[in-house]
């Protein structure tokens, strides 16, 4: 059961393997086995399933994910090249830290910020695992709460703000009594 993590999408592709298989077994064969789907079919469509490499890597991503700590974040990013100096550029970033503390007004001044093309406005919509951030990045992102906004992080090309949108621990869910569940309602 391990390796049907995504139940509905792992199903069907178990079925496009299993119809592999069986094509495979009845190839140049009469007509009458070609439509019958047997014991050994589903056994081989099920090696072929889990011999395939997208499968495995996703599952060993989940289980070398689990517990970990995943953070949805949003981002002001300003680029040095992009104003006239590094340190005035570290100026206006502190400024805008201040701004966003003080009026609570990140999304205001992220969207202002990408309008006038001093800066770019990064929304991540998808939940990034600790290990994959900047470690200074995850060092400030376990200090502080949901909507606070993170100290300022530079890199060699750029400065930003981070606000942290949520943050939860990374597991797999536990879905086999509500697929339990759907199958006697349908």
């Amino acid at each position: 059961m391990d390796y049907f993590i995504f139940y509905g999408r792992d199903m069907e592709t178990l079925l496009a393997k299993v119809k592999i298989a069986h094509s495979r077994r009845v190839f140049c064969l009469d007509e009458t086995f070609k439509r019958n789907i047997n014991v050994k079919d589903m056994d081989n469509g099920f090696d072929i399933f889990i011999n395939n490499d997208e499968v495995n890597n996703e599952y060993k991503n989940l289980i070398m994910n689990e517990g970990k700590t995943e953070f949805r974040i949003s981002e002001i990013l300003l680029n040095f090249s992009d104003l006239s100096s590094k340190e005035e550029t570290l100026l206006i970033a502190k400024e805008l830290r201040n701004q966003i503390i003080k009026n609570n007004n990140f999304d205001e001044i992220a969207n202002q910020i990408n309008i006038n093309g001093t800066g770019k406005y990064i929304r991540n919509n998808e939940a990034v695992i600790s290990s994959n951030l900047n470690e200074k990045l995850f060092n400030n992102l376990k200090k502080i709460q949901k909507n606070e906004i993170t100290e300022l992080i530079v890199t060699n090309s750029s400065v930003s703000n981070y606000r942290l949108d949520d943050k939860r621990t990374n597991s797999i869910p536990d879905l086999s009594n509500s697929i339990v569940n759907l199958a006697f309602i349908s």
